[in-house]
């Protein structure tokens, strides 16, 4: 019996040592060694109580575990769902695991549709055959741009999920709604086309890269005639086009370049242009210079005949003996000619932008409507009268006195609008002078021909008063 009780016993020694080493493993301690306790002492340690008290750790541990992942859950949640981009995750098999909402916004589907559909059944089957059967295969990281689904454009990027094990059992597929971007483009692509500005794209080495239809129509030149050759070689004169430091400085500066240049057309003409070279994309992927230039080669043409025009008025106005004023519509000073420099003292510099009452010292001044309430008000009022003058005094600024009759005349544009009037000063001092020096010579010619009158006729009383003095000597002679 006792032999049999101490087998039973060890047996029990055994069984409890076994089930607390295993406990320990599972605790994530090490193991009892063999002589660490004998078994009195495993008795002694309650085996049950540190089992049951073991288990109530783990539970609490698990506890407090599940909590931290629902926290956790919860948080990759509300991040899945707040991003700006899309989110669908599927598994090798192509079948939808989850999404998040901004994805349904997207592609305008209900949960319902998207839920567990095939991959192949949301995207255009090219797609699928071009890429995804190539991408789960090689299990590698994926972008795909200007992707067309459901008319929408996006860009995708396909980020396997592996295990610890290094296994790829799903993939995350973010979608970036990238349909304004692309409508963006194809509408400055038609400006770009349908510009009436040339715009010339270049590379930093000056080359062309590429034009629109009003480069090639003002040039005269196809793409493959100027497209790989140097921007230089369509410059006329001195002008050696940008240099290369300067194109560098557009592209990483973004700075402007304003330029005024001729251009030479294939037929060999030069074409006046004025524009801007800034930074701009050459393609999607490569950055360069666009240059938009405009020709103004009608512009210069006008510009050399009003310039020749204005000589021809400069010269016509230094010929006319009288001053001239030409004024704007506030009543300022744009053009004086010679004579009117000479009479007011003043050059046509110092009387340019100037209010004409300033320069004209009239002390009549007031007199003038035209100081008085403008050109415009006055050229359209009753007072204004074109067959009237005014005559006042002009005292210049070197003390000389002038008598000048002046007339006003509207200043009108090619569309019949007053903007300003033209103020004629004619000197009459001198004509004031002669018209005195004849009234004076008319008064003595007046008084010299009344006194011959006078003259004559105390000669005729005289002449009867001799005659009756010589009868009466006569008489008294014989008698």
């Amino acid at each position: 019996m006792e032999n049999g009780a101490v087998s039973d016993k060890e047996k029990l020694y055994n069984y409890l040592k076994e089930k607390i080493n295993h406990l320990l493993e599972v605790l994530g301690t090490k193991p009892l060694n063999p002589d660490e306790l004998d078994l009195e002492s495993i008795l002694s340690i309650d085996p049950i109580g540190i089992i049951a008290d073991s288990f109530d750790q783990i539970l609490e541990h698990l506890n407090e575990t599940n909590e931290e992942l629902i926290t956790a859950k919860e948080e990759i949640s509300a991040i899945f769902n707040s991003v700006g981009v899309g989110i669908l995750v599927i598994d090798k098999s192509c079948r939808i695991h989850s999404f998040n909402h901004r994805l349904c916004e997207m592609l305008e589907t209900d949960e319902k549709e998207i839920y567990n559909l095939n991959f192949a059944e949301i995207f255009p089957s090219e797609i699928k055959e071009n890429y995804c059967n190539d991408f789960f295969h090689k299990e590698s990281f994926k972008e795909f741009h200007n992707i067309p689904i459901k008319n929408k454009y996006f860009d995708l990027k396909i980020v396997p999920l592996k295990r610890q094990q290094g296994a790829v059992n799903s993939y995350i597929i973010s979608f970036n709604d990238v349909t304004d971007k692309i409508h963006s483009e194809l509408m400055f692509q038609q400006i770009y086309d349908n510009a009436n500005d040339m715009i010339i794209g270049l590379d930093s080495e000056e080359v062309v890269r590429n034009l629109n239809n009003a480069a090639r129509a003002i040039l005269g030149c196809t793409d493959e005639e100027l497209i790989g050759k140097k921007f230089s070689s369509i410059v006329a004169g001195n002008y050696s086009g940008i240099l290369p430091f300067e194109l560098m400085e557009i592209i990483s500066d973004s700075c402007v370049k304003n330029v005024e240049m001729k251009l030479i057309d294939k037929q060999g003409n030069e074409i006046y242009v004025d524009g801007s070279f800034f930074r701009g994309k050459l393609s999607v992927s490569e950055t360069g210079v666009l240059g938009i230039l405009r020709d103004i080669t009608d512009k210069k043409i006008v510009e050399k005949e009003l310039e020749r025009e204005r000589e021809l008025l400069s010269v016509t106005l230094r010929s006319i003996n009288d001053g001239v004023i030409t004024v704007n519509d506030s009543c300022q000073v744009i053009m004086i000619n010679k004579t009117a420099e000479e009479m007011l003292a003043v050059s046509s510099s110092d009387a340019e932008n100037v209010a004409l009452e300033k320069i004209l010292n009239f002390s009549e001044v007031n007199q003038l409507p035209l100081c008085r309430v403008g050109p415009k008000r006055y050229f359209t009022s009753r007072e204004y009268d074109s067959n009237s003058r005014f005559c006042l005094t002009l005292k210049n600024k070197k003390g000389t006195d002038y008598k000048v009759d002046v007339f006003i005349t509207p200043l009108i544009d090619r569309s019949s609008s007053i903007i300003g009037g033209v103020v004629v000063l004619k000197d009459i001092t001198d004509y004031l002078r002669i018209q005195e020096e004849l009234l004076n010579s008319s008064k003595m010619e007046a008084l010299s021909i009344m006194a011959r009158g006078i003259a004559h006729d105390y000669n005729n009383i005289l002449t009867a008063i001799m005659s009756n003095v010589s009868l009466a000597k006569l008489k008294a002679e014989s008698g």
